[in-house]
C-alpha cells in the first residue's frame, strides 16, 4: 500500500513539473499592463491593458475597423487565467474569456463569450488569438 501510494504522489509530482508548468504564469495585472498585437488572416488587433484596469481593444481589416473599451476583471488564481471585460463602452454585455502567458512578452487569449459560464475552458489552435507585446 505504502508503495502505490508513494508511485502515485511520485507521479502527481512529474505531472505538476512537466505537464503543467509550461508557460510563464504571472503573478498579477501588472504583468499584462502594455500594449500587444496580433497579425493573423488579414487583420491586426491590438490590446491596450491600462494601469487603471482598463483594456482598449482595435481590430483592423482592409474593410473596417472596430475600436472598443471596458473594464478588466482577472482572475490570477485560476489556470489558465480568466479575463472577463465588463462595461464596455457602446454594448450592454460583457465579454468572457480566458488568458495564458506563453512567455513574458506572449499572450494567447481565447474566443470570446457573452456568457461567463460558457466561457472556454482551453485553448484550441482554431479559436485562440496569439499576441505579442508591442514594444
Amino acid at each position: 500500500m505504502k508503495k502505490i501510494f508513494i508511485f502515485i504522489f511520485i507521479l502527481c509530482l512529474l505531472f505538476k513539473i512537466f505537464i503543467n508548468d509550461n508557460h510563464f504564469k504571472p503573478s498579477s495585472y501588472n504583468q499584462i499592463i502594455g500594449q500587444w498585437i496580433s497579425k493573423d488572416m488579414g487583420r491586426e488587433i491590438y490590446l491596450d491593458f491600462t494601469k487603471d484596469y482598463k483594456l482598449k481593444m482595435s481590430i483592423h481589416s482592409q474593410k473596417d475597423s472596430i475600436n472598443f473599451e471596458g473594464n478588466v476583471l482577472m482572475d490570477f488564481n485560476k489556470d489558465p487565467i480568466s479575463l472577463s471585460i465588463i462595461k464596455i463602452k457602446g454594448v450592454d454585455y460583457s465579454l468572457h474569456s480566458i488568458l495564458s502567458m506563453i512567455e513574458e512578452n506572449k499572450i494567447v487569449i481565447s474566443k470570446f463569450s457573452t456568457n461567463w459560464r460558457l466561457r472556454p475552458i482551453n485553448f484550441f489552435e482554431t479559436s485562440s488569438i496569439t499576441f505579442n507585446r508591442n514594444k
